[in-house]
């Protein structure tokens, strides 16, 4: 019983393993849009943004915390991709939420 509900828990989790730390987090704000947290390009590697998130869901400003990368094309893809993500609305949030995002990188087989 114990291992069932230790899976469940680490499956439930996975759901926001990107999003690894923030205001964000902590308070349970969801993404609306779907996040795809690996994509494809050019080296194997990752990269991490911070984000803030205004009460409107919009992000608002994004800041590279570190890469692995070394591609500007790359980095500004990944920006530019972050850009259009959308979370919950909601009047009783802050001015601005803050997240961090870990976005990976693979090239194509």
């Amino acid at each position: 019983m114990k291992l069932i509900t230790f899976v469940f828990l680490l499956l439930a989790s996975s759901s926001n393993a990107q999003l690894i730390s923030g205001t964000l987090v902590e308070e349970g704000r969801k993404a609306i849009t779907d996040i795809q947290f690996v994509q494809q390009g050019t080296a194997n590697g990752f990269i991490v943004y911070e984000l803030a998130v205004d009460r409107e869901g919009n992000v608002t400003g994004i800041e590279l915390v570190e890469s692995t990368i070394n591609s500007t094309p790359t980095k500004v893809k990944v920006r530019n991709y972050l850009k259009t993500v959308k979370f919950e609305k909601g009047t009783h949030y802050p001015a601005f939420h803050h997240v961090r995002v870990k976005i990976t990188m693979v090239v194509p087989k």
